[in-house]
């Protein structure tokens, strides 16, 4: 996989108060955000994801080299725009 999915749609609604379970289209890509992280060709997991009491959201991976199985945790924050 070349990126790593944050697929927000479940948490959009608690930060952004949209009608529940229904993706909020002025948070990312009609409510998804994807972003690219390390090299390529690495292996990129998303492990957990979060929203603050700031009402960012936090996602937390890693990613490395597959082959050697080295891996670099990596944090991510959102914010909701408001």
């Amino acid at each position: 996989m070349k990126l790593l999915p944050l697929c927000l749609a479940l948490l959009a609604p608690t930060v952004l108060h949209a009608q529940y379970g229904v993706p909020d289209p002025s948070f990312g890509t009609a409510g998804v955000v994807m972003t690219r992280v390390g090299a390529p060709s690495g292996m990129e997991a998303m492990m957990a994801v979060a929203v603050g009491p700031d009402a960012k959201i936090y996602a937390a991976g890693k990613e490395g080299n597959e082959w050697t199985n080295e891996a670099v945790h990596v944090t991510l924050r959102y914010g909701s725009g408001l």
